[in-house]
Formats: C-alpha cells, sequence, structure tokens
C-alpha cells in the first residue's frame, strides 16, 4: 500500500544517508513537508516542499525549498538505487 504522511515529517532516506556517513545528530535530519511511503518496500517515492503560504512570493524562501526538495529527492533515488538489485550499472 502507498501511505502519506502531511506536515513536518523526517525524511528517512535523509537519515540513512547520514548514519551512512557517520553523522548522528539528532539536529541534523530533514523535514520534508510531506512524503508518500510504499509500505511494502519500506520506500519513500516522493517528497513535498511547500515554499510558502499562497499569494506569498518571497523568492529566497522559494529557492531555498527548491534546492532542499531537489537534494531530498537525489538521496531517495540513491537509496532506492542502493536497494535495488535489479538495475543494471
Amino acid at each position: 500500500s502507498v501511505l502519506f504522511f502531511p506536515g513536518e515529517i523526517e525524511l528517512n532516506a535523509m537519515t540513512m544517508q547520514l548514519q551512512s556517513q557517520g553523522i548522528t545528530y539528532g539536529h541534523l535530519k530533514y523535514n520534508a513537508d510531506g512524503k508518500i511511503l510504499v509500505e511494502d518496500l519500506s520506500t519513500e517515492i516522493l517528497l513535498s516542499e511547500v515554499s510558502s503560504s499562497y499569494g506569498d512570493n518571497s523568492k529566497g524562501k522559494t529557492s531555498f525549498d527548491h534546492h532542499k526538495a531537489m537534494f531530498g529527492l537525489l538521496t531517495m533515488i540513491r537509496i532506492i538505487y542502493k536497494g535495488s538489485s535489479n538495475f543494471a550499472c
């Protein structure tokens, strides 16, 4: 089944990546505004980042959230790739 978790939710892929590099500080974690998890695989496949409230055009905040989401998605792709033996290099 596929589950959606709204709100400030920790991205497990980023936590796993940080732990693999020996970074275990609790305050260094990625909180997404939402994520979709494939429960059978225990794999996150999509994250949501909301830049600001409706009608607010803060370019700095929008740019920051876009870059944050990009790094989160790249980390998710890496975790999916490392966890699957079906991909060819």
